[in-house]
Parts: C-alpha cells; structure tokens; sequence
C-alpha cells in the first residue's frame, strides 16, 4: 500500500509540477501587461469610458465597450 501511494504522490506531483512549468511565463507577463496598463492607462481607459458613456451607439457599443474590457485588467 505506501509503495502505491508514494507512486500515485510521485505522479501527481510531476503533473502539478510540469503544469506550473508550462503556464508560469504566461503568469508572469499577464501580471507585468496588466500592472502596467493598470498604472500608466488607467486615465486613458477612464476618459474612454466616460466618452462612451455619453453617446447613444446602439449595438454597435458592444465593439468599443468590448475593446476596453479587454484593455481594463479588473
């Protein structure tokens, strides 16, 4: 029994290992994109918001307001 549980525990563990490996990058330049749109585009992406806001686009609103949900890390 422990030698299936230390085989099971050894297999897991390099899943879980080799996943971290393969997404940590991705991790890492999502948080460094994000922090840096958060801080130098954060009264850029509010002034958009605000222009948006005022005008009546219908459903066409749905392409700008998508655009800057994607440029706004929440």
């Amino acid at each position: 029994m422990p030698d299936i549980l230390h085989r099971e525990f050894v297999y897991l563990w390099y899943c879980f290992e080799l996943q971290l490996r393969q997404i940590f990058p991705y991790w890492v330049l999502g948080m460094v994109i994000g922090s840096v749109i958060s801080v130098f585009g954060k009264g850029a992406i509010h002034r958009l918001f605000g222009s948006i806001q005022d005008k009546k686009l219908g459903a066409l609103g749905v392409i700008p307001a998508s655009a800057l949900g994607i440029a706004s890390p929440l």
